[in-house]
């Protein structure tokens, strides 16, 4: 695992974490990945590098996936309730939801195990070298 980047002023992180997964049998989200659910390893990297706080989109399995998420600063939880309908309504559920003080958003999946901190160290270098 790489090295937590600089938490980015203004960058919010987008959890998308509300798909039932049923050609996979279960929620991917609670899938357990290096001794931890997949959804708490992501809230956890992009609350490293999102100073603007980071925001998880549920649905399926809303309580389970809420309760196995870290208590981190800036984390809130947005429930779609129209999640069965796709991705994008997830999206847009989570895009409404975002902090005032948001002028980017960074968005990941909650079944991505192999996007870590360099990862999204990268994209975050990237983002503040085009503004």
């Amino acid at each position: 695992m790489g090295e937590h980047p600089a938490a980015a002023a203004g960058l919010a992180g987008l959890l998308l974490a509300a798909g039932a997964a049923r050609r996979f049998g279960g929620p991917k989200a609670l899938v357990h990945y290096r001794g931890e659910p997949l959804v708490a390893r992501a809230a956890r990297h992009l609350a490293a590098c999102c100073g603007a706080g980071v925001t998880v989109v549920v649905g399926a399995d809303a309580a389970q996936v809420t309760a196995a998420l870290p208590v981190l600063p800036g984390l809130q939880v947005v429930a779609n309730p129209q999640w069965s309908t796709g991705l994008a309504g997830s999206l847009a559920a989570g895009v409404a939801a975002l902090p005032a003080a948001a002028t980017a958003v960074l968005v990941l999946l909650a079944d991505q195990p192999l996007v870590d901190d360099t990862d999204l160290a990268r994209l975050v270098a990237a983002w503040d070298r085009a503004r």
